[in-house]
């Protein structure tokens, strides 16, 4: 894996949050630096997780959803984040060059906190999507040709 080159490091994070409420974790998956899909994650333990996937209208699609005990639909009634222009503006600038990257962002008191950019989600085993999602994210992407630069 594309990982073995990188020298191992340890490192602390501050704490997002303050305690008592939960931080949801926004997963704003990109092609190019162009938003399109975004998956929520909250309620998050070692057990379960919940989840739900918006496009960019804040419309929910749970039909492209595979759940099991371990994954479970949030329920399509998330508040659309106050800063959510501002959320798809900085995972456009974040995925900029990049034929596909999942941009995963928190909103912590208003503020826009970065998580991480993941160039292959799940080992590019995402099966809590359905087949015909996978398809269309395939879709999205546009592979460079080598040799060949844009423009």
């Amino acid at each position: 894996m594309f990982y073995n080159t990188i020298s191992p490091k340890v490192f602390a994070e501050s704490f997002l949050g303050d305690g008592d409420s939960e931080v949801i974790d926004y997963k704003i998956r990109c092609f190019d630096g162009k938003p399109f899909s975004i998956v929520t994650c909250q309620d998050m333990n070692e057990n379960t997780i919940r989840l739900d996937l918006y496009d960019l209208d804040w419309k929910s699609h749970p039909e492209f959803l595979v759940l099991t005990d371990r994954r479970l639909y949030g329920g399509g009634q998330m508040p659309r984040p106050d800063c959510f222009d501002r959320l798809l503006e900085v995972a456009s600038i974040l995925s900029e060059g990049f034929p596909q990257v999942r941009v995963d962002l928190y909103v912590v008191g208003g503020k826009i906190c970065f998580g991480e950019l993941t160039f292959s989600s799940g080992g590019g085993m995402m099966s809590y999507f359905t087949d015909d999602y996978l398809v269309e994210l395939g879709r999205q992407c546009v592979l460079p040709i080598e040799g060949k630069t844009k423009g």
